[in-house]
């Protein structure tokens, strides 16, 4: 794997939010600091999830940005971060899309995973080791989408690794896990 590339990997459903805490806390458990990005604070660890330890809780940062132009804002300024992470998750990707009200939008979408992607390259490089991102977006955001091509433009020009929505979330997590990203 190029370390100045990385990897790219979307998730597609409504209650995901098992799998990004975990897969966080895996990261977190191989020595790797995380940002976990989203609209909203996480009211509270999923219930399936034993809390961490105040060591792996350390290497993950909770980064709240309730709009595209704050996470834009954020993404930009990530030269400036003194500890860098090495796996990003944005946790409600289409909800930074939504600019109009009016759901993804597909002009917004491409501006925000081009930005996401320098990012990634940008950690690689700094890191001299690979980077990963994992965004989610809800399925009723995907299936409102219009055109739908415009949505799979997205996945095929963006993104190294997409899974549509499950009800499974332990087998989500672990064809993730496979794909050996967090080594």
């Amino acid at each position: 794997m190029d370390c100045g590339k990385g990897s790219s990997v979307c998730l597609v459903g409504d209650n995901l939010d098992y799998v990004l805490f975990k897969l966080a806390i895996e990261a977190a458990s191989r020595g790797r600091r995380v940002w976990f990005i989203s609209v909203k604070p996480l009211e509270k660890v999923p219930p399936e999830i034993e809390p961490p330890c105040k060591q792996i809780l350390q290497l993950i940062t909770f980064i709240y940005l309730s709009d595209f132009a704050r996470l834009m804002r954020h993404l930009n300024g990530i030269h400036k971060w003194k500890h860098l992470p090495s796996v990003v998750v944005v946790k409600g990707f289409d909800a930074y899309c939504d600019q109009s009200g009016c759901g993804l939008s597909s002009r917004g979408a491409a501006f925000l995973m081009a930005t996401l992607l320098d990012c990634l390259r940008f950690l690689g490089k700094k890191q001299a080791c690979s980077s990963v991102l994992v965004i989610s977006c809800s399925k009723s955001a995907l299936s409102q989408a219009a055109p739908a091509d415009s949505v799979k433009v997205l996945v095929d020009m963006y993104l190294d690794f997409f899974f549509p929505p499950v009800e499974d979330s332990a087998g989500l997590l672990e064809r993730i896990k496979a794909l050996d990203l967090l080594n």
